[in-house]
């Protein structure tokens, strides 16, 4: 009876391992759907972009623009730009630099999506890490001079 006893033990510690072995796995493939980068920059299709509205704030009194992006090239030009925009992981915090630009992609089938570039990249409402700031910044920041 005792090795039936001690196994049937066994049997059990294995049991309670394997669930928060299970529930441990859950936990951190929530966590890992829920701060993954976003895909959606790397999907954009310049040829199911109606128009891009744009507007933009230089951090002082008065300083507001906008202005509405139809032109296919500059669509086009947009999309290869984002194309290249590398992005991290989401992020919670909000960094203000103080000038901000804001696009709004308006599809041909009627949806919509919001970028806000930045150290933190709005996309769609949620913050990642712009990983190759570096590289792409002033590219960005050339862009939005233009409006």
């Amino acid at each position: 009876m005792g090795n039936a006893d001690m196994s049937s033990k066994l049997k059990g510690q294995i049991g309670k391992i394997l669930i928060v072995a299970g529930i441990c796995i859950v936990l951190l493939l929530i966590l890992h759907l829920a701060f993954r980068p976003t895909r959606k920059l790397e999907n954009l299709e310049a040829d199911e972009i109606e128009r891009i509205q744009y507007s933009g704030w230089l951090g002082v009194p008065d300083s507001a623009t906008s202005a509405d992006i139809t032109d296919e090239e500059e669509i086009e030009e947009f999309v290869d730009l984002m194309h290249r925009v590398q992005l991290g992981r989401r992020v919670l915090r909000r960094l203000s630099g103080g000038a901000e630009s804001e696009y709004i992609l308006y599809y041909k089938d009627g949806g919509s999506l919001r970028i806000k570039p930045g150290s933190d990249f709005l996309v769609d409402g949620k913050r990642y890490e712009l990983l190759n700031e570096e590289e792409i910044w002033d590219e960005i920041v050339e862009f939005n001079s233009r409006y």
